[in-house]
Parts: structure tokens; C-alpha cells; sequence
């Protein structure tokens, strides 16, 4: 095995996604190295890395880009008559940071990893399933975060999803109407686990929407409207 290295002038790449941008934009390469890997076994593919820190046009973001090229003999015929090679060459690029199309907000992040540690890591990974095109997981995964929080809302764990919802309902950590949106968002779990069904980016995109709703409104609101009502003056009466 051997291998060489070398510092490109350019690159065949000229749009990227930018992480800060989060769309496909236009590309200043500051500075790319190249590495070949060969092996002494010629029917063995040669590996071609790229190395690359890019600059976003736009807004003059820095992040990398690493490309994976392979090049080699795919087959190669026996028939002396057609004695024929054909090459395999394939290129993938990868950036870093990765672009997010889905981003965990923020008052996740200040709640819940302090106070829901638990709830948190699996928030953060079903949102990494998300924006790493894990659909089925990430379905999963929001199906699961319902679980627990309503176990941290005292639901008895061993109910059945439609139970715990319902047990939410009748408590009134729900509406009638927010119901309705948790079987959805349960019964899409449900689908994506038992029987293979894999939602798109749309699908994820009402799946997150609604679990976040669902979030603020059980455990951040009313927190927040503790908080509140310990601030509010008390009434004057006549006699003050």
C-alpha cells in the first residue's frame, strides 16, 4: 500500500451546503489536500480523499468538506476475445458541521438539559436521526419522547399509547383537540416501528411540530406560569 499527497488549486466543487445558510450555496475553496491511497494489488480500488476548508459566498461561514472517491476495476472479462476492463468510480462529499434542516430549539436545550436529562439525550438524538435523513428513527423517536413525558406527568406507563393520551385528556394536560394530534403523532411511531413505513421530510417536519407543542405546552408553560404568578402584586383591598 502507498500513498501520495498533494495540494490542489481547485476543486470539483463549486456549491455546498452552507451549515449557517442551511441552502446550497456558492463556494470559495480556501485550501484542499489531496491523498491517493493505491495498493500493490492492481484489481484492488485505488482510495482518493479530498480535504477541503471551503468559505460560503454568502455569508463567509468556514466549515470542511471531506470527498471519498474510489477508483478501480469493477470486472474485468476472461474471454481472450473480450478481454475488456471496465472502471467503478464513484465521489461523495460530507461537511462539516453537518447542515440541519431541523434544529433543536433552544429552550430544549435550557430546560430540559438540566431538569429531564433523560428526555433531553433522547431529543437530541431524534432530532440528529432527523437531520441525518433517519426517518424511521426519528419517527420512533418521537413517539418515545411522548412515552416519557407522559410518565413524567404521572401517566402510568403500563397504559396503552391510546390510554396514556386519553389519561393526559382527562386530566387536562391536553385538549380535546391536542388528542387528536397525539394519536397521529403516536400511531406514525407506531407504523415507522412495527411495520416498516418510513415518513418523508413533510411528514417529520408536522411529527416535530407537533411534539414540540406538545413539550411547551405540558411542562415549559406551566413552569413558566408558576414563575409568573409568584411575580404578580397582590390585590389592595378598601382597607389598605
Amino acid at each position: 500500500m502507498s500513498s501520495k499527497r498533494r495540494i490542489l488549486d481547485r476543486l470539483p466543487l463549486t456549491k455546498a451546503p452552507c451549515p449557517r445558510c442551511k441552502l446550497e450555496q456558492n463556494i470559495v475553496v480556501k485550501h484542499c489536500l489531496e491523498e491517493e491511497i493505491s495498493h500493490e494489488n492492481t484489481l484492488l480500488p485505488t482510495l482518493v480523499k479530498r480535504f477541503a476548508l471551503l468559505e460560503c459566498a454568502g455569508c463567509n461561514t468556514l466549515f470542511q468538506a471531506l470527498g471519498t472517491e474510489r477508483k478501480g476495476p469493477l470486472s474485468i472479462s476472461i474471454s481472450p476475445a473480450k478481454n475488456l476492463e471496465s472502471i467503478e468510480s464513484t465521489l461523495h462529499w460530507e461537511f462539516f458541521p453537518e447542515p440541519q434542516w431541523r434544529e433543536l430549539p433552544k429552550w430544549m436545550s435550557q430546560v430540559f438539559a438540566q431538569k429531564y436529562e433523560a428526555l433531553y439525550g433522547l431529543l437530541v438524538d431524534t432530532y440528529g436521526a432527523a437531520n441525518r435523513d433517519a426517518n424511521i428513527l426519528c419517527a420512533m423517536g418521537v413517539r418515545t419522547c411522548f412515552d416519557i413525558v407522559g410518565e413524567l406527568l404521572g401517566i402510568d406507563p403500563e397504559l396503552s399509547f391510546s390510554d396514556k393520551i386519553e389519561a393526559l385528556r382527562r386530566e387536562g394536560h391536553i385538549s380535546p383537540r391536542e388528542k387528536k394530534v397525539l394519536k397521529i403523532l403516536v400511531d406514525t411511531g407506531s407504523a415507522a416501528a412495527h411495520r416498516g413505513w418510513e415518513p418523508d421530510r413533510n411528514d417529520l417536519s408536522a411529527l416535530l411540530d407537533a411534539l414540540e407543542t406538545f413539550l411547551h405546552h405540558s411542562i415549559i408553560l406551566p413552569q413558566d406560569l408558576d414563575q409568573l404568578s409568584v411575580k404578580i402584586p397582590a390585590r389592595k383591598t378598601l382597607q389598605d
